[in-house]
């Protein structure tokens, strides 16, 4: 809330609120009619930036504004003092119990001293001056007592003038003077009624001094001129009648002294803008707002007249009620610029206190309850036609899809509200009158419905208007449409959607229509349509075709949803160029929503895409060139595109409008901050009108500007070093602190070699835009080149070596322009100091005295702390061996511990090599093992360099090898260069069967228990890699790999034998189980043998007799003999099958007698493919001659290898028997139970045998039915079988497996159901 005592001060401003309110019908006219010169009028569209609370502010009422030397700006508000940098705010305020602050938080006016420090002025608190390097305020308040004093405590503005000499205004008590030089000392100029020698009033405002020195101070009746030098004062505009009230018509509050007419003073007065001349005194008022009758009308009260930072012929004035007008002193008219609810850039509060131009070239506007407003009336020049609500002499509402320039200087904007429907507007740009039109469903004259994009004129001077309803013959003068669509038809799809509209350059009454359906050609004479098929082959669908071009060699150019299409002059169709993601040449993306050429550049083609931002197409080449958000674009979404007269690009996107110069290919873009509306354009909407103006439509409305009219901010932006920091902590200025002086004074700040992390912070002080000021800075003797920083607006270092340096900070404004001189500080880092000059020279000296002054007692010293030190070296080295021999062995029990906990050769082999590895130089390593049978050295896992070596041994008999004598002497080899040591153990040496020659070698015998079990050797690349320490080491770890390697030798003689003992335990089983087999097998033939064979016997009798039967009843009994005979026939039958079970019986208790016969035989050495190959043939043939044969492909594939094995032969060619028989039966099961496959079907037998280390293996596989999974572990049963009927006993391959279980083999069985069995035997070699 306002302070009580500022309401009280303003009171009579509250009268003046119901006239602002009751005129306000006369501000809605006077904005009609400034807003009926689009883009005729110079008075600029104004988006106003606010900065207020949310920003930083402490309090939103700005009373006064001002910018010191260095650049800041400086507000005074009722919440404290302000300092801003375009980011950030820095606030002073009243502090309880600090003497050093400021006097009060309601301040009213600031300056800058010569030197520096701000003066400001307090309502009730009085002078106050800040010194801006401590921050702290000195006070000048009014004494009743000292009439050298302030004269009152409710100052309003200070004011320095060219001598140096401040003067002071007060709300209650006339003006004051402090001279330089006499600080705190003041004199007063006080007013007097009806004297003219005194000022004009007791309240004074602001205050000025014009180009010959004289001082004017504003007062509320009038104003006075004071001669500084005989303090001679003359009233000017001093109304003797006048109330003498804020608010009055006589106050004068602002002025301006113009250096074009330095007798001109502008005054912003209680009634309007007065332009007065000083030396004779007359003026002229120019009124906002015509006054009613005797009241003064609230629009003219003025608090402030500044100028135009670009144009000397406009001023620039705002009050309590005026809000912001500006206004020509060429044609002496006002444009206003007040808040408007419906747009959230326009003024945010009319109240307006003061306003401010920076040297930057921004107006900056201080309100009553909104804080800051801040404008760039030159930098851009945009104009916006938008919907008013109220006012349907407006553009319609909607997103703009169209916008067009006629001959007639016309603009028509195709509109769309949504379910509001689409309109058609007509705006008269030189009358400023609106038309509306739209489709009306009764109505068969109106527009077609849907979207107006597109507009041409033919020929005959006819409108043409296109869009997503179809073609409109437009009539201007009635307002009458006549429509032209194609039939709803398959072939039709999409060619009334239409999005490109132009004319053929050859004929103007020929028209090119783009569409979702292609192209077509028209004839606005005849009214014909004529289709031009773009599809290309084997594709139906036309492509979407978005916009249309044709260049003066009336090649016409088609941007579509697949890419750009090219149609010359005799309709001919190609594609031109489509996005390739492996050819860069191609263009960057298919939907294209523009094509424009530039008069300097024929064949060029700058192509508009909506996700590959802009293109350059070369089409003599076919090549394209891409323009992205990487190279500058703001999006890579673009709408439009036109070329300029000065031939550079203007496009629209979805973030806003840019600028492309192809010259130097660099974009300038514009934004919100520029003075757009809308960041969001629309397709279609765009097109170049008279006089070079662009036009682009987007949600919100249309854009106009001229080009020529925008420019660029040329004001490059002051630059300051803000602050200084030390780990993070700022310096302050003081006798104890590295910074001595203000940062704008010091010569150079020193620093101790410990305070090396630095961080700078700086500013530019443009405030046009700041968000988007850039910085670069460069820390010399740090820094070879210069560091872009973009935005950030600090840079930190951090262990900077002694030694000095300079940092240098530059920046430039939002439109490029740098200030290259920027700012700099120099900075000094002390070395430490013992690397000072005079601590060498000291060492120097001190080594000079010690060598040549006392010589003899240092050499007597010296011997003696050499004799101590001897002493506590020889300790030391004892502790220290002592120490690294329980470490050594501490690590060598462990290491022991690792290698002795594992049994397995391999392990043992390779926990000591990473052990060794560790502890030394070991790029060859090995470890061999004695093989007492074969006499020789096995080297199992050598490696070299960290690789594993093949195997290799050392025949014990051949004594070329190191390892051998090793060996057979029990001597460890030590060898430090290996070309020169080698021969006292070697008469003759070769090479290593494999790996390098090594420099130095180390071997060791591995002896356990009295026994040499081994050698251990490592060795080395380099000569004499090994110290006694490493031998000691590997003498150590030698020790446990022998009793590793032992022990694991044990445990192999230890698993062999418990292997033997299993194999005898098996055999023995298997021998009880024949036994009792054969115990079993006698029973059976002592008890079935005989009656099988009564039974055989009589049933072949039986069979005798019956035949003897028929005989005699043929002879005998002829009548009857039919009847009789059938009877014998049935009985010989069964009599038959009597005897052909008793034949299987037989059968079963023979092999019953052979399983227990088990073998008996002798091994011998047999030739094991010999055996197979003759076993195999004999079955076949033997299957061959049987009672149902089938053709077998038998293949043979033996490892010759495989010499004679110990076998009894007997037995073993029953198994391969029994094998190749299984196997031929169950491939003709295959063929009679797979009838539909005969034909396909070749049974073929596999056999082959091969030799491992220890086993051969036998393989005989057939590509029979399989065995099913659940079967496999019961074929090797006795008496269980597959077969049918009587075709198998079930013992044979459970005889096979006992025969070849007798051999100390196994019978392993792999199948797979419908493919494939397969038979393995492993017999040891």
């Amino acid at each position: 809330m306002k302070a009580l005592k500022e309401m009280t001060e303003f009171y009579s401003y509250l009268l003046l609120v119901p006239l602002i309110l009751w005129t306000s019908p006369a501000l809605a006219q006077d904005e009609q009619v400034s807003r009926t010169t689009f883009m005729t009028s110079k008075a600029p569209s104004l988006r106003f930036e606010h900065i207020g609370i949310e920003e930083g502010m402490a309090q939103a009422s700005a009373s006064s504004i001002m910018q010191d030397s260095r650049g800041y700006l400086w507000i005074t508000t009722q919440g404290g003092l302000h300092r801003f940098d375009g980011q950030e705010f820095k606030v002073y305020t009243e502090t309880p119990f600090d003497t050093t602050s400021l006097s009060e938080n309601w301040v009213r006016g600031a300056a800058e001293a010569s030197n520096g420090d701000i003066w400001v002025t307090a309502e009730g608190g009085g002078l106050n001056r800040l010194n801006q390097t401590t921050g702290r305020f000195k006070k000048y308040l009014h004494d009743p007592d000292d009439s050298t004093s302030l004269s009152s405590n409710r100052a309003f503005m200070p004011f320095e003038d060219s001598r140096g000499d401040l003067w002071v205004s007060t709300f209650d008590n006339g003006l004051n003077r402090m001279k330089t030089g006499e600080d705190g000392k003041f004199t007063r100029f006080t007013h007097v009624h009806d004297d003219s020698s005194t000022i004009s009033s007791h309240t004074i405002f602001k205050i000025s001094e014009d180009f010959e020195g004289y001082i004017w101070a504003g007062s509320n009746n009038g104003i006075s001129r004071i001669d500084p030098e005989t303090d001679e004062i003359t009233r000017f505009l001093f109304d003797p009648e006048g109330r003498g009230v804020y608010g009055a018509p006589e106050n004068v509050l602002g002025q301006y002294h113009s250096p074009d007419e330095p007798n001109i003073i502008w005054l912003a007065t209680g009634n309007g803008l007065v332009k007065f001349n000083s030396l004779s005194g007359a003026y002229k008022r120019h009124l906002i707002a015509d006054n009613e009758s005797s009241e003064t009308n609230p629009l003219n009260f003025i608090h402030q007249v500044v100028p135009d930072p670009d144009n000397p012929n406009v001023l620039w004035v705002g009050g309590p009620g005026t809000g912001v007008a500006r206004f020509d002193m060429q044609s002496e008219t006002f444009t206003s610029y007040r808040n408007n609810p419906r747009d959230p850039h326009s003024l945010s509060d009319n109240n307006v206190r003061t306003l401010f131009a920076d040297r930057s070239g921004t107006i900056w506007v201080g309100t009553f309850t909104e804080g800051l407003e801040a404008f760039n009336p030159g930098a851009v020049n945009f104009t916006h036609l938008r919907n008013d609500p109220e006012d349907d002499q407006s553009i319609a509402p909607g997103i703009v899809w169209g916008v067009y320039e006629d001959r007639n200087g016309t603009l028509w904007v195709g509109s769309d509200v949504g379910v509001g429907g689409d309109f058609l507007t007509r705006f008269d740009l030189r009358t400023s009158e609106f038309v509306r039109y739209q489709h009306i469903p009764q109505d068969s004259t109106s527009l077609l419905p849907g979207n107006y994009r597109v507009f041409a004129e033919d020929a005959d001077n006819e409108f043409w208007v296109a869009g997503s309803g179809g073609l409109n013959l437009f009539d201007r003068t009635t307002g009458k449409a006549i429509s032209y669509r194609h039939p709803q038809k398959p072939e039709n799809r999409g060619r009334n959607n239409i999005f490109a509209l132009v004319k053929s350059y050859e004929d103007n009454s020929t028209l090119y229509l783009g569409s979702a359906g292609g192209i077509d050609r028209f004839d606005t004479r005849s009214r014909d349509f004529e289709h031009l098929p773009m599809a290309q082959s084997g594709i139906d669908q036309e492509p979407f075709v978005l916009s249309l071009y044709q260049d003066t060699n009336q090649v016409l150019w088609a941007g579509t949803n697949e890419g750009l299409y090219r149609i010359d002059a005799n309709d001919d169709v190609t594609l031109a160029s489509t996005y390739n993601p492996n050819d860069t040449t191609t263009i960057n993306h298919n939907q294209i929503a523009g094509i424009t050429e530039r008069a300097s550049e024929p064949g060029i083609l700058w192509l508009a895409t909506q996700n590959g931002g802009l293109n350059r197409f070369d089409s003599h080449t076919g090549s394209a060139k891409h323009y992205t958000m990487e190279r500058g674009l703001p999006s890579n979404t673009l709408y439009g595109l036109l070329v300029d007269e000065a031939g550079t690009l203007w496009m629209s996107s979805n973030n806003g409008i840019s600028n492309f110069d192809p010259e130097t290919e660099t974009f300038r873009n514009y934004g919100l901050d520029d003075g757009l509306m809308a960041l969001e354009y629309s397709q279609n909407a765009y097109f170049k009108g008279k006089g070079g103006v662009m036009y682009f439509g987007s949600g919100k409305g249309v854009t106009a500007f001229n080009p020529e009219q925008l420019h660029i901010n040329e004001i490059p932006p002051q630059v300051v070093i803000s602050s200084v920091k030390l780990f993070n902590k700022p310096l302050e200025v003081g006798e104890d602190s590295p910074l001595k002086q203000p940062l704008t004074e010091v010569p150079t700040i020193t620093l101790a070699h410990t305070q090396n992390e630095l961080t700078f912070d700086y500013v530019a002080l443009h405030f046009a835009n700041a968000a988007k000021n850039s910085y670069a800075y460069r820390l010399e003797g740090f820094d070879n080149e210069w560091v872009s920083a973009g935005t950030k607006r600090s840079a930190t270092y951090t262990n900077l070596s002694p030694g000095d340096y300079t940092f240098r900070v530059k920046a430039s404004n939002a439109d490029g322009i740098w200030n290259e001189n920027g700012a700099s500080v120099n900075l000094s880092v002390l070395p430490p100091w013992y690397q000072t000059w005079w601590a060498y020279g000291l060492f120097v000296g001190i080594f000079g005295f010690s060598v040549f002054g006392v010589d003899r007692v240092q050499r007597y010293r010296l011997s003696k702390k050499e004799k101590e030190r001897s002493k506590l070296r020889e300790a030391e080295l004892r502790a220290e061996a002592e120490n690294r021999r329980r470490a050594d062995t501490e690590q060598l029990s462990k290491i022991g511990r690792a290698i002795t906990s594992t049994l397995s050769v391999d392990k043992i082999i390779e926990t000591v090599y990473e052990n060794v590895n560790k502890l030394m130089d070991a790029a060859i390593f090995g470890v061999g093992i004695y093989n007492e049978e074969q006499k020789q050295l096995d080297f199992p896992a050598t490696k070299e360099e960290g690789e594993m070596l093949p195997a290799y041994t050392n025949e014990l008999d051949d004594e070329k090898w190191l390892s051998v004598w090793c060996f057979k002497n029990r001597e460890e080899i030590i060898i430090g260069d290996f070309e020169n040591e080698h021969k006292q153990y070697l008469q003759k040496y070769e090479a290593p069967l494999v790996g390098k020659v090594p420099n130095s070698v180390i071997y060791l015998p591995l002896v356990q228990q009295d026994r040499t079990i081994g050698v251990i050797t490592t060795q080395s690349f380099n000569k004499n890699a090994y110290s006694p320490y490493h031998v000691n080491l590997l003498r150590n770890l030698a020790t446990y790999a022998a009793i590793a390697l032992d022990n694991a030798s044990a445990y192999r003689q230890l698993n062999a034998t418990l292997s033997e003992l299993k194999t005898m335990q098996q055999q023995l089983v298997q021998q009880e189980k024949l036994a009792s087999l054969g115990q079993l097998t006698a029973g059976i033939a002592h008890e079935i043998k005989n009656p099988l064979n009564f039974v055989n016997n009589f049933s072949d009798l039986s069979i005798e007799l019956i035949e003897e039967a028929r005989e005699e009843i043929k002879a005998k009994l002829p009548a009857d003999g039919e009847l009789i005979n059938d009877i014998l026939k049935d009985i010989e039958t069964n009599i038959r099958k009597i005897h052909e079970h008793g034949n299987r019986a037989d059968s079963i208790v023979k092999s019953m007698l052979q399983h227990s016969r088990g073998g008996a035989g002798a091994k011998e050495p047999i030739p094991l493919n010999n055996l197979i190959k003759e076993y195999t043939n004999l079955a076949f043939h033997g299957m061959r001659a049987g009672k149902h044969p089938i053709n077998v492909d038998i293949d043979f594939h033996f490892d010759e290898e495989i010499g004679e094995l110990s076998l009894v032969a007997e037995e073993f060619s029953r198994v391969i028997l029994n094998l190749c028989n299984n196997a031929f039966d169950a491939m003709r099961e295959k063929i009679d139970g797979n009838n539909e496959g005969k034909d396909t079907y070749t049974p073929k037998l596999s056999v082959g045998t091969h030799k491992n280390s220890t086993h051969a293996e036998v393989q005989i596989t057939d590509n029979g039915p399989g065995i099913p999974e659940e079967l496999k572990d019961l074929i090797l049963q006795p008496f269980f079988t597959t077969k049918k009927g009587t075709e198998g006993t079930g013992l044979g391959l459970s005889i096979s497996h006992d025969i070849i279980k007798a051999h100390g083999g196994t019978l392993e069985i792999e199948s797979k159901k419908g493919e494939f069995t397969k038979f393995i035997i492993n017999i040891p070699t």
